[in-house]
C-alpha cells in the first residue's frame, strides 16, 4: 500500500521541552488500515531528520507513533502497539529539533525530498520562509502561511514550554483552523487529541483594573454551540451576579 497524503499525518508536535521533557513529534495512522512506516522521514529542514527504523511493525488503524528527539537511540525503541503507541527514540546527537520562536516539521515517504512524497507539513510561530515552497507545491499547505505557537491574546510568538500544536480531531490536515495549542498538562500523546476548552485572553490572575469599563474576549471551543459568561466574588461561583448566556 503506498502512503498518501492524508493516510498518515503529523497529530501533534511539541516543539519547546519543559525540563527533562525532550520535543516530540507524534504520526497518527488515519488510513482505516494497517499502515507500514518504515522508512519514513521527519524533516525539519535545516539538518534535523530522523528515519522511521525498519524495525517498525506496520501501524495499526487509529495508532500512534511518537518520536522523542532526546538522542537516546533505537535500542530504546518500543515497538508494541498493544497500548496503541509506539515510541522511538532519536540517534545520538538529534536532540531539541525546533527554533523556540517557530519552526516547521514534515514527513515524507522516503528520504527522497520531492512533492511527490510529501506525506504532511506544518509551520508554527513564524514564517517559514522557503521552507514551505515544496509543501505549496503540493498543494499541502498554503504558501507564507504558519500556525499559532501558544495561546494569549498579546502573544510573543514563541513556543511555551511543554505546549504542544495538535490536530483537531476529525478535522482535515493542512488547514489553519483544523490545529489548537494545547497547554502543558493538556497535551495527548498516544492518545486522541481532544477538543480544547475555551481560554481567557485577559487579564491574568491577579489583575487590577484601573478603569470603569473593560472589554472580555475569549478562545473559542471548536464546535460550541454557545458560551455562558459569570463573575462573581466567590472564586467557587456558587452564587455568581452576573450569568449572561
Amino acid at each position: 500500500l503506498v502512503l498518501a497524503p492524508g493516510t498518515v499525518v503529523i497529530n501533534e508536535v511539541m516543539p519547546r521541552p519543559d525540563g527533562d521533557e525532550p520535543a516530540w513529534v507524534e504520526l497518527s495512522n488515519r488510513g482505516g488500515v494497517p499502515l507500514s512506516l518504515r522508512g519514513v522521514l521527519l524533516s525539519d529542514y535545516d539538518g534535523n531528520d530522523y528515519t522511521v527504523p525498519q524495525a517498525l511493525p506496520d501501524v495499526p488503524p487509529d495508532a500512534f507513533v511518537q518520536v522523542l528527539f532526546d538522542g537516546l537511540g533505537s535500542a530504546l525503541d518500543d515497538y508494541d502497539f498493544d497500548d496503541g503507541v509506539a515510541h522511538l527514540h532519536s540517534p545520538v546527537g538529534v536532540v531539541d529539533p525546533f527554533e523556540p520562536a517557530g519552526d516547521q516539521t514534515a514527513l515524507y515517504r522516503s528520504l527522497l525530498q520531492e512533492p511527490e512524497t510529501l506525506l504532511d507539513f506544518i509551520a508554527w510561530g513564524g514564517d517559514a520562509g522557503p521552507d514551505d515552497d515544496l509543501p505549496a507545491q503540493a498543494r499541502l499547505w498554503a504558501d507564507s502561511t504558519s500556525l499559532a505557537a501558544e495561546k494569549g491574546g498579546l502573544v510573543s510568538g514563541l513556543s511555551a514550554p511543554g505546549d504542544s500544536i495538535g490536530l483537531l480531531p476529525d478535522r482535515p490536515r493542512g488547514m489553519l483552523d483544523s490545529y489548537a495549542v494545547y497547554a502543558a498538562g493538556a497535551t495527548t500523546p498516544g492518545l486522541p487529541n481532544g477538543l480544547p476548552s475555551s481560554g481567557v485572553l485577559l487579564p491574568p490572575n491577579g489583575t487590577v483594573m484601573l478603569r470603569q469599563t473593560f472589554e472580555l474576549a475569549w478562545y473559542g471551543a471548536p464546535g460550541a454551540l454557545g458560551y455562558v459568561l459569570q463573575i462573581d466574588d466567590d472564586p467557587d461561583f456558587g452564587s455568581p451576579e452576573v450569568d449572561e448566556a
